[in-house]
């Protein structure tokens, strides 16, 4: 007959604050900041203390002219003192007196992206389950530009037929930017070629070549184009450049958010969680967090929680454990910050001990590396640098701003001898990707065409055709 029997055993569980310092080691600085922000607007027994910032980074403003994380230069910057007279007077701030319920902000333009911009022309055109349709064509674009899903399965999903789902995309095709959700480089190029008003006898070759000639294109065979078009290779040659010269294999790329040309063309830089910096001593690590430095438990609610914690009296027990909690809260989240920091100093010291070539030196020094051993050589679990590298950038000390997948990336090397293969090589002498593959088997770097193509993509340098003048 069955039994039942009880049994100790344990289960390792993850706990609140383990959880909460794995979300904010994933972080990069500006969610981070996000993060933060909306913290101390929850939780009252968090406090920030203000000081000036770089408009571009964000960076502490010291007493060099130029910021000491992205280099802007600080001596147009506006007097940060916070004395109200200095306001009245200084350059820059006006006491401007305005009617009851305006908004000065309310005519400014806000920014659009693509998404944005195509789903608009969507809502204008659809209705219905068309628009459902077409909504999810636009979002499943990629960052080219281009659809890439499959017709059948689209279709099946929604109930449509494949002609029907064409349709559709079709006209999402006659979006702006043109070129938009285009299946591949072929079509691409042909609605580019369609919607001009008119073409050059150039342009009306190039049209052609795309349409009956693709396959002697993707090969450069120039000659073959001209047999079977009937046209001079001089005029063949006069279409590659307008197809270079004039299009896009990056549809994504034309687009220009409205009001564009109104706005100012400095933006801020990408700023970076982990600083190196070369000294006298050699390379040192310096973890980013100016704008978490100043993150502090509130002194009030510290006062009350010791008082509450002390006697307690004078205090409801509601008020007790909610004192208690919202400190234990910003203890936990500053832990977690701390932590953080704590990590990815680790992290970064030793990966620039074992790829100190490729910080020195350059990408081409990279050495193949995992995220596993540097897990066993901190004495952490995998998920642990997994969470620390995800969506964050270090400084070099050339000023160049990294991600940090790249320290991780063993094909570095080659791309960087593809892109230099790539710009060695004049406008007409574009090489192709066999021919690239031949160059890096001359330097030693026995790899395929198609390992090279896939490189060349990621590097997000246009096929030979495209690039041959």
């Amino acid at each position: 007959m069955p039994s039942q029997t009880m049994a100790a055993r344990q289960i390792a569980r993850m706990i609140p604050e383990q959880i909460q310092a794995g979300k904010i080691l994933r972080m990069g600085l500006p969610e981070l900041q996000s993060f933060v922000e909306q913290q101390v607007l929850e939780n009252p027994a968090l406090a920030v203390e203000e000081s000036a910032r770089c408009p571009l980074c964000g960076a502490p403003i010291s007493d060099a002219n130029s910021c000491r994380i992205c280099g802007s230069s600080l001596d147009s910057a506006p007097s940060h003192e916070t004395d109200n007279d200095d306001y009245a007077g200084s350059e820059g701030f006006h006491n401007v007196e305005f009617d009851d319920g305006f908004d000065p902000f309310g005519s400014v333009a806000a920014e659009t992206d693509l998404q944005s911009h195509l789903h608009r022309q969507a809502a204008a055109l659809f209705e219905g389950h068309n628009l459902i349709v077409a909504d999810y064509i636009i979002d499943s674009l990629d960052d080219k530009g281009y659809f890439t899903e499959s017709l059948i399965e689209t279709a099946n999903l929604f109930g449509l037929s494949v002609p029907e789902l064409r349709a559709i995309l079709d006209e999402i095709q006659t979006f702006d930017p043109v070129g938009i959700a285009a299946t591949d480089v072929r079509e691409c190029i042909l609605i580019q070629l369609r919607q001009r008003q008119s073409l050059s006898e150039e342009g009306e070759l190039a049209r052609r070549v795309a349409e009956d000639c693709w396959e002697e294109l993707s090969k450069l065979k120039l000659q073959a184009i001209a047999d079977k078009l009937d046209a001079p290779t001089d005029d063949v040659k006069a279409a590659l450049e307008f197809i270079s010269s004039e299009l896009t294999p990056y549809p994504s790329s034309l687009y220009r958010a409205p009001w564009q040309e109104f706005t100012p063309t400095q933006v801020a830089k990408i700023v970076p969680d982990v600083v190196i910096r070369q000294t006298e001593d050699g390379l040192v690590v310096e973890v980013v967090d100016f704008r978490l430095g100043t993150l502090k438990i509130d002194e009030i609610y510290e006062a009350v929680y010791k008082q509450v914690r002390a006697t307690g009296h004078s205090f409801t027990e509601e008020e007790r454990k909610q004192v208690c909690e919202q400190v234990n809260n910003a203890r936990c989240v500053l832990e977690a910050i701390e932590l953080r920091k704590t990590t990815l100093a680790r992290m970064s010291l030793h990966l620039i001990q074992e790829q100190r070539d490729f910080v020195l030196k350059g990408k081409q020094h990279v050495k193949p590396m995992t995220q596993k051993q540097v897990a066993e050589a901190l004495g952490v679990h995998e998920s642990t640098v997994s969470r620390a590298v995800g969506d964050k950038h270090i400084q070099l000390p050339s000023g160049e701003v990294i991600s940090f997948d790249m320290f991780f990336d063993s094909a570095l090397p080659i791309k960087e001898k593809i892109l230099q293969i790539v710009s060695a090589c004049g406008p007409s002498a574009q090489p192709s990707d066999s021919q690239i593959a031949a160059k890096l088997a001359e330097q030693g770097i026995q790899i395929a065409r198609r390992t090279v193509a896939k490189y060349r993509m990621q590097l997000q340098i246009p096929s030979c055709e495209l690039r041959v003048a």
